[in-house]
């Protein structure tokens, strides 16, 4: 499991294919496209306890399970050891839209 630590915020990437209920799966462009799709786009799963305390009132402005849009070339990359899933670790100045 990971832990999130200082300022960072974890950020589980946009899946970019979707099973339609038929069984279809629809994948959307070359994969250099979908790169730069998921890597700007994902859902927060994971708040640093430093996160956003300089800021202002010092309340977080995002919580898990919020969409966000987040700076391209932002953080990097980690595998969770125990399920392989795939997240991005960024500060959390990076977090540059909450989607409703």
């Amino acid at each position: 499991m990971l832990e999130v630590v200082g300022n960072r915020v974890l950020i589980k990437p946009k899946d970019l294919e979707v099973k339609t209920e038929s069984g279809i799966v629809i994948s959307y462009g070359s994969d250099e496209k979908r790169h730069k799709m998921a890597t700007m786009e994902g859902t927060v799963a994971g708040i640093g306890p430093l996160a956003w305390k300089d800021w202002g009132d010092g309340s977080n402005w995002v919580e898990v399970g919020d969409r966000v849009i987040f700076a391209q070339y932002a953080g990097k990359l980690v595998v969770d050891p125990e399920t392989k899933e795939e997240f991005f670790v960024i500060n959390d100045e990076d977090c540059q839209v909450r989607i409703k």
